[in-house]
């Protein structure tokens, strides 16, 4: 279908903050989407050699002219926000640890311990110079210890 074609063209955020701001009250956008600024699939004229260059909203979609302009709340406002906190290509792990002392002659547990590591991988190669967007050397990205604590036996079972 005409619409298939068009999958992408907003994030999932993008499209949420778009179908609340065309609700009458919502005061997210509302007033963007108002008179001579709503923009509708069947006002512009068809782009069929280049259909994902179409100007304005594909298929039965609608929006607003003033998309962008000061003061119209997008993804980007969020997602810019968050920015400082997210990471490209970061996992982060939980690694818990046990050990234990025994006694030399009986083989009895003296004592036990458990331990915490949080662990991130993060973006940057391993080998100085390698690219970041596929490092080629045999270690591939660099582990930061984030955080290591010490747990009590209650903590853990």
């Amino acid at each position: 279908t005409r619409n298939a074609d068009f999958f992408g063209l907003k994030g999932t955020l993008q499209a949420a903050i778009d179908k609340v701001s065309t609700v009458a009250g919502s005061n997210l956008n509302e007033a963007f989407y108002q008179g001579a600024t709503g923009l509708n699939s069947g006002d512009e004229p068809d782009n069929t050699n280049y259909s994902e260059h179409e100007r304005g909203m594909p298929g039965s979609e609608t929006g607003t002219r003033m998309f962008g302009v000061p003061g119209y709340f997008s993804q980007a406002d969020i997602l810019s926000a968050l920015g400082s906190q997210m990471t490209v290509r970061g996992d982060t792990y939980t690694v818990r640890t046990y050990g234990e002392s025994l006694a030399s002659l009986t083989g009895k547990i003296e004592s036990k311990v458990w331990c915490e590591a949080v662990v991130q991988r993060i973006a940057e190669p391993v080998a100085l110079g390698d690219s970041i967007v596929s490092p080629t050397g045999a270690f591939g990205r660099q582990y930061k210890i984030v955080s290591v604590r010490w747990l009590n036996e209650s903590d853990v079972l």
